[in-house]
């Protein structure tokens, strides 16, 4: 996946158990350079014959580093995947959530039903990303404009209400425009 020759952008959306996983690939302009934003990154417990984890889909496609990772939502199913993108050494620049929620709330609402591996990493991640001074703000990424909408914590107190509503839209050329 290192030269799709794209000449737009191209969105991959990744069958799994419950959540969702996608993968939109943008040119840069420049030959055999792509931004990738991963949305969400749940995972497939079967997927011919063998678990499916994004991060071997995107190894095995070439992909080392995402720009940018949106959670939609925090919780398991939305977020399964993420070990696997640790484990086989894929980077991630910027994580994007509700921007209201800090990770300490995350952790305090995802312990009352139980709190999966996927969602405890995201946590951790921008537990550590936040003390060592990184803000969480996307990337600016050619052609492609990104605006999000969230409901504000503490007001809205249950993960399933502080979801992330994500809007994408791609440029097509000067007079066209695709939404994601």
């Amino acid at each position: 996946m290192t030269d799709l020759g794209l000449q737009d952008g191209v969105l991959q959306i990744f069958d799994v158990d419950h959540g969702a996983c996608a993968l939109l690939t943008m040119p840069t302009g420049q030959p055999g350079e792509h931004r990738r934003v991963l949305i969400d990154c749940g995972h497939s417990s079967e997927f011919q014959g063998a678990p499916w984890y994004p991060g071997g889909q995107l190894l095995s496609s070439g992909v080392s580093f995402v720009d940018l990772l949106i959670c939609t939502n925090y919780d398991e199913d939305h977020a399964s995947g993420a070990p696997s993108l640790k484990e086989r050494g894929i980077g991630v620049g910027c994580i994007l959530g509700n921007p209201t929620v800090p990770p300490e709330a995350i952790v305090q609402l995802k312990s009352e039903d139980g709190m999966g591996k996927g969602i405890e990493l995201i946590a951790t991640s921008l537990a550590e990303r936040r003390a060592a001074g990184k803000v969480q703000t996307p990337p600016h990424i050619p052609g492609l404009r990104l605006s999000y909408f969230w409901n504000p914590w503490p007001y809205w107190d249950s993960e399933n209400n502080l979801s992330l509503v994500t809007h994408l839209r791609e440029g097509l050329n000067n007079a066209q425009t695709r939404t994601i």
